[in-house]
This record gives structure tokens, sequence and C-alpha cells, in this order.
């Protein structure tokens, strides 16, 4: 499935993407290859982010990875509200 790919980087603010490959921060954080995240911001390359909420005790938390290139995601859909 091919998705039109935004001209402006304001457009992709908003957005989520499918990774392509394995993502590792440098605080040890791992991003596995298939994960669906959102883009936070455009500067520099994406900057993502991941909310993730634990089974015991109910907590969420964020994660972010900045400074990822198109190239490593794939853009999904629009979804509508």
């Amino acid at each position: 499935m091919s998705v039109a790919v935004p001209k402006l980087k304001r457009d992709w603010i908003g957005r989520q993407v499918h990774l392509k490959r394995q993502i590792e921060t440098r605080g040890g954080i791992i991003f596995n290859e298939g994960e669906v995240m959102n883009v936070a911001a455009y500067y520099q390359g994406l900057t993502l982010e991941a909310i993730s909420t634990c089974q015991h005790c109910r907590r969420r938390s964020r994660q972010i990875v900045t400074r990822i290139s198109i190239n490593e995601v794939e853009l999904l859909p629009e979804q509508k509200p």
C-alpha cells in the first residue's frame, strides 16, 4: 500500500509511521522493526514517539527517538476522526 509523501515537513506532524528497521537510542531503548509510532516533529529528521502502558500498574510512558530519516519509515494512511 503506497501513501503519497507530504511535500511540506509540517505535514508529517501528527501522522503515524511504520518502522522499516530496528532502532536503538543512545539511552538503550529499542524500537522493533514494524512498530507503529507517531511523528511529533520534523527538524533534522523525524522525531518519533511511542506511548506504552504497563500491564501491572497501568502507568503510561512516552519514549522518543529523534533524527530518523524518512527512508527508515513507511508512512501509514491518515485515519479519519
